[in-house]
């Protein structure tokens, strides 16, 4: 503690605290592996319960809602968005590990997950189909 014998006045003293106190972390960008060339068909499908063709079908149709507006701070693209949240649903795990297995932090992994699963819930008209008579049946059964 010798330094402080050095400090001659206050402001010195508290820049020295003020600095110690913020000091930032220096910002890490995790690797984010392209899952349609890393896993060969039956590994991609046990991970992620889909198979490529019907992943790529999702993430075309719903590429529009859920793209970044920009591409600051290596913003994910909407393939790694859907990646990430079909393990998720695929697995139940927590948040952390999902992340962990896509390269990126459990609070961005909770957006996207959010972010893409409402991306899909809105084309359900476009992939459910249900007569009228399957509607009555299954309201029924809820009851």
């Amino acid at each position: 503690m010798d330094f402080l014998g050095e400090l001659t006045d206050d402001e010195d003293f508290f820049e020295l605290v003020n600095n110690v106190q913020n000091q930032r972390l220096t910002q890490t960008y995790r690797e984010r592996p392209n899952h349609f060339t890393k896993w060969n068909d039956r590994d991609f499908k046990f991970r992620f319960r889909l198979s490529k063709q019907v992943v790529r079908i999702i993430i075309d149709e719903i590429r529009d809602d859920i793209s970044s507006k920009t591409d600051r701070n290596h913003a994910l693209s909407p393939e790694d968005m859907v990646f990430l949240t079909l393990r998720f649903l695929a697995t139940g795990c927590f948040l952390q590990v999902t992340g962990d297995f896509c390269g990126v932090d459990k609070s961005t992994a909770s957006r996207v997950v959010h972010k893409v699963t409402r991306a899909i819930a809105h084309l359900k008209r476009s992939f459910i189909k249900l007569s009228e008579e399957d509607l009555i049946s299954i309201r029924q059964g809820f009851f």
